[in-house]
């Protein structure tokens, strides 16, 4: 029995050993992921910060990347297969990141002919929001609060090219709305 047992450890370290080699040798591959965030269902009260509905799989200070915001684009090179665990928030296995490039931000004044506020100044609805953001980001800290509680001025918003069928058409649609422009943060 002994013996059975230490063969089935043998070729399992055989087998792993062969797989750590050969992820040494895999090609690099190369994609465009989505920030995204979760408002507070994960953690009440705090926005998490999510890449494509999964959990972060790489620290972004690793390059050079120090704030991020839901909209983001990050063009990723990394080597291996993409696993996702089919969760929320989901997890990514399997690649090994190589370099991680933050794609230019479109941000934009949100003007204030698209905002409706009642008589005390407090949002009702903006008219170009068609994914339906209930929130508004107050600061690099990602402290928000409903849109609906907001009065100040400016807004700002993070646009990304609005997905029809699985493609990107040309239209821009705002992702987050924000209570500062997040390309003026260092």
């Amino acid at each position: 029995m002994t013996k059975v047992f230490s063969s089935i450890l043998l070729i399992i370290s055989v087998i792993s050993l062969i797989g750590c080699t050969k992820s040494e040798t895999l090609d690099i591959n190369e994609g465009y992921f989505q920030v995204q965030c979760d408002y507070g269902r994960i953690k009440p009260g705090e926005i998490t910060i999510l890449i494509d509905n999964c959990w972060p799989f790489l620290e972004f200070s690793d390059y050079g990347i120090y704030h991020i915001y839901p909209g983001d684009k990050l063009y990723i090179e990394y080597q291996g297969n993409p696993l996702i665990a089919e969760s929320y928030p989901g997890q990514m296995f399997g690649i090994k990141v190589q370099n991680v490039k933050l794609d230019n931000r479109i941000v934009k004044k949100v003007s204030e002919s698209e905002i409706e506020r009642n008589n005390n100044g407090l949002i009702e609805k903006i008219h170009n929001n068609p994914n339906e953001i209930k929130y508004i980001i107050l600061d690099k800290e990602l402290n928000y609060i409903a849109l609906n509680q907001y009065q100040d001025e400016p807004i700002y918003a993070i646009y990304n090219n609005k997905i029809v069928d699985g493609y990107e058409s040309q239209e821009l649609v705002p992702i987050c709305f924000l209570a500062f422009d997040p390309n003026e943060i260092n």
